[in-house]
């Protein structure tokens, strides 16, 4: 790796507690007087990057990668009173923030990682072994300034597994503690913060509201999804959000994307420092169905779900939808993260229409023209992408694409928001090209649901005292696999019910209150998914019944 020059600092070490719902509490922090080297990284090209964006407005870059390949295991640990600890010191001239992505992460008992930034302050962590269940790929949520000090700690001298594969450098989408809190991120000024008087009534839908950071390729995006409901119910954690945020997004890419949840002021003022803001994060999604280009010639689309149970000490909002052909003739709101700020909402009336976004697909979007509030004049700037548009009963009934609302001239422009409706089933036939198969998977012939109110928790399927937790092989076993027309099925785990479903996300056929033993179903050719449900969490499974 190049740098611009290593230098020796000495550290006073302290911490100020803020601990990531990943970690663990009760960390007792070190007082530690150490010589530590500093990696000096020469920053990227900063009119390149601002070139390149001229040129690419409507997907709103935040961030770059780096490479910086560094095995923290092969480092020498020191050690402090019981403790055996390393740091690692990272800055980046220039940068806004920094972000760490690992190829490698994985942690034994006893064993934590903290994040600080320039002022010792710890700003994430401590992280422990329940981070990251299989020890693969990660990321970690952005540190605000130049510099990102990494600690690892462990009670006793044993393995670990950490290793760094590259950074974000973020140059603009990040508070910046010199603007002062009127300007706490980079939204426009008169953009109304979701706790401000509009967003009394609509506290459901900003809790279904998440700012996401986007990893495609060598770039680092802002974007805005919610957290859906299904028919099924089950709070399994699904978030829509727009095709255009992750159009070359490899599985890869997917596996570190990176969620914010809660991200707002605590009333209508912005807040002093990030510190302030009582968010919550986890990283790493699957990609289940999405457009084709945009929205150029489609209704731009994306659905994911989280690698991770959204726990219960969140306390979101599972949002409904309204997948109907109704055109909204009331007033309604749209929520999101402007430029990654904290959660904004905008406000529109009645004056509804429909066209196409790219020319191709006839009325595919919602025209929307907002209006002034008592607070401000809510516009979508980069970074809404994605964001959610609600009508007056507080269902989704689109997602952001882009338009040419500004604060400069509020009311003189419009946003285009894909509809659910074209979401639903109209832009492909494949599962991964609709969302009724995944968010309705409960239709049949003769029934479905094209509107589905939100809930919070118990999310209709499961009681309140169980946690949606996916597992691996704790449930039960599948065999042959792939097999002819008759599939077995060893259950390990009393009392469980199993759901088959076919490769277009329907329901084929279901066994509850099924006990120890084996049973077997018997199925036409084609690729299916087996989900069992037991008091551990659930375990999913693909199989393939051969011609």
């Amino acid at each position: 790796m190049k740098f611009l020059k290593s230098v020796f600092v000495l550290v006073l070490f302290f911490t100020i507690i803020h601990v990531n719902v990943k970690g663990q509490s009760g960390y007792n922090p070190l007082l530690v007087n150490e010589v530590l080297e500093e990696n000096i990284l020469t920053p990227p090209n900063l009119a390149k990057i601002e070139l390149e964006d001229s040129l690419n407005p409507f997907r709103y870059r935040v961030g770059v990668a780096m490479a910086y390949e560094e095995n923290l295991a092969k480092k020498e640990l020191l050690q402090v009173g019981d403790h055996y600890l390393l740091r690692e010191v990272i800055s980046i001239p220039t940068a806004k923030a920094i972000g760490v992505y690992f190829e490698r992460f994985d942690l034994e008992e006893g064993q934590t990682l903290n994040i600080y930034n320039a002022k010792m302050e710890l700003v994430q962590g401590p992280y422990n072994q329940n981070l990251n269940e299989d020890g693969g790929s990660f990321a970690l949520p952005y540190v605000v300034g130049e510099k990102i000090i990494l600690e690892f700690s462990s009670q006793i001298k044993s393995s670990f597994d950490i290793n760094i594969k590259e950074l974000a450098y973020f140059y603009r989408g990040v508070p910046d503690a010199s603007k002062g809190a009127r300007d706490f991120g980079d939204a426009d000024a008169c953009q109304v913060n979701v706790n401000c008087s509009e967003g009394n009534g609509w506290e459901n839908q900003r809790d279904a509201t998440v700012k996401i950071s986007v990893k495609d390729g060598g770039g680092f995006y802002w974007c805005t999804g919610t957290i859906m409901n299904n028919s099924n119910g089950g709070c399994k954690p699904y978030i829509l959000s727009a095709d255009h945020c992750a159009e070359n997004s490899t599985s890869s890419d997917f596996g570190q994307f990176v969620f914010y949840f809660n991200y707002q002021g605590v009333d209508c003022n912005n807040p002093v420092s990030e510190l302030a803001v009582n968010f919550k994060t986890l990283t790493g999604c699957s990609r289940l169905a999405q457009s084709n280009s945009g929205g150029n010639t489609d209704s731009d689309f994306l659905l994911v779900e989280l690698n991770d149970t959204i726990p219960k000490n969140f306390d979101v909002y599972y949002s409904g939808y309204d997948a109907t052909s109704t055109i909204p003739n009331v007033g309604g709101v749209g929520i999101h993260h402007p430029d990654g700020d904290i959660k904004k909402i905008s406000t529109f009336n009645g004056n509804v229409t429909t066209d196409s976004w790219g020319g191709v697909k006839q009325n595919s979007h919602f025209i929307v023209n907002w209006i002034s509030t008592a607070n401000g004049f809510g516009v979508t700037e980069g970074g809404s992408s994605g964001s959610a548009i609600f009508n007056s009963e507080g269902l989704v009934i689109g997602t952001s694409t882009g338009g040419a609302s500004i604060c400069n001239n509020p009311g003189s422009a419009t946003d285009y928001y894909g509809r659910m409706y074209m979401h639903w089933d109209r832009i492909g036939t494949s599962v991964d090209k609709r969302l009724d198969l995944w968010l309705d998977p409960a239709a049949t012939d003769s029934t479905n649901n094209l509107r589905l109110s939100g809930t919070r928790r118990p999310c209709l399927a499961l009681p309140a005292s169980v946690e949606t937790k996916f597992v691996e092989k704790d449930i039960f076993k599948i065999y042959p696999n792939p097999a002819n027309q008759q599939i077995n099925f060893e259950v390990i785990n009393s009392n469980i019910s199993v759901k088959i479903f076919n490769s277009l996300g329907q329901l084929v056929t279901e066994k509850n209150q099924v006990s120890r033993g084996t049973f077997t179903f018997n199925l036409k050719p084609g690729t299916y998914i087996a989900e069992a449900y037991s008091e551990k969490g659930i375990q999913r499974e693909k199989f393939i019944i051969l011609q």
